[in-house]
C-alpha cells in the first residue's frame, strides 16, 4: 500500500511509541499482585488523561473530552481515501461491535474513527464512509486549516501522521494525494482516560492487520483486568 510504504518512518515511530508506554506502564505496573494480560499492544495501570480538546463529529455536532464520558470508545484513525487498511481496520471494528451486542457482555463500546485528513474528509464526508462499517460508529475530524500542526486530540494520543505537502492549505486541489500515518487503535475508559493502545500483527503477505478473534480477545481481557483492579 503505497501510503503505508511511504509513511513507513511514521510507523516505526508508532511503535516507538508503544514502547516507551509499554516501560511506563511496567513502571507502574510493578507491586501490583496480579499480572497484567498478555494483549498485542500496551495496557496502561495509570490511564493517561487527555488534554482538553475541540473536534466535530460527522453529526457536524461538537466533540469535546465530555463526550467520552461514561462508556468505552475504542478508536481508530487513518483517512477516508486510504485503499486499504483504514477500511480492513473499520471493518474489524464493526465486527467487533457486532460481536459484543451477541455476547451482550462489555457491550458499552462506543467505535470511533478519527480522521488526519481535514481537508477532504468534511463532516458530510464523514457520514457517508462511517456508516459502511457500523450504524453506530462514529466519524470526527478536526477544525481549523490542514496546515496547522498543533492537535491537543492527536498529541495526547500519540496520533502520527504526515500531511503531503499539496494538501497542508485549504486553497490545496482536491486531488487524490495519500495521507502517510501509523496503525494503532486506542481504547479510553469511561473517565475519558487511554487506558490501552493495540497494535496490529502481521499475515502471511507481510501486511499489517487486525485480528478479530485476537482484538476482541484483548479488549474482554482489559475489562476484566480493570474490573478486578
Amino acid at each position: 500500500m503505497k501510503e503505508i510504504t511511504t509513511g513507513t518512518r511514521l510507523i516505526a515511530a508508532g511503535m516507538g511509541l508503544v514502547m516507551v508506554v509499554s516501560v511506563f506502564a511496567g513502571i507502574h505496573l510493578l507491586g501490583r499482585p496480579d499480572a497484567r494480560p498478555d494483549i498485542e499492544g500496551v495496557l496502561l495501570r495509570d490511564p493517561a488523561e487527555l488534554p482538553d480538546f475541540r473536534l466535530t463529529d460527522h453529526r457536524n455536532h461538537p466533540f469535546t473530552r465530555d463526550e467520552l464520558r461514561g462508556d468505552w470508545h475504542l478508536l481508530s484513525y487513518g483517512f477516508t481515501h486510504c485503499p486499504d487498511i483504514c477500511p480492513a481496520t473499520l471493518n474489524v471494528l464493526g465486527r467487533i461491535g457486532d460481536r459484543l451486542d451477541e455476547r451482550g457482555q462489555y457491550n458499552d463500546l462506543e467505535l470511533l474513527f478519527y480522521s488526519v485528513d481535514p481537508l477532504r474528509d468534511t463532516p458530510e464526508h464523514l457520514a457517508e464512509y462511517v456508516r459502511f462499517f457500523h450504524p453506530d460508529m462514529t466519524g470526527l475530524t478536526r477544525n481549523g486549516s490542514p496546515d496547522e500542526n498543533h492537535e491537543p486530540f492527536e498529541e495526547g494520543l500519540g496520533i502520527v501522521s504526515r500531511l503531503p505537502e499539496e494538501a497542508q492549505s485549504e486553497d490545496a486541489p482536491q486531488e487524490n494525494y495519500s495521507v502517510s500515518h501509523g496503525v494503532m487503535l486506542f481504547l479510553l475508559n469511561p473517565e475519558g482516560k487511554l487506558q490501552a493502545v493495540f497494535s496490529p500483527t502481521y499475515n502471511e503477505d507481510g501486511r499489517m492487520h487486525f485480528s478479530v478473534d485476537r482484538l476482541l480477545e484483548d479488549y474482554l481481557a482489559v475489562r476484566h483486568w480493570v474490573d478486578g483492579a
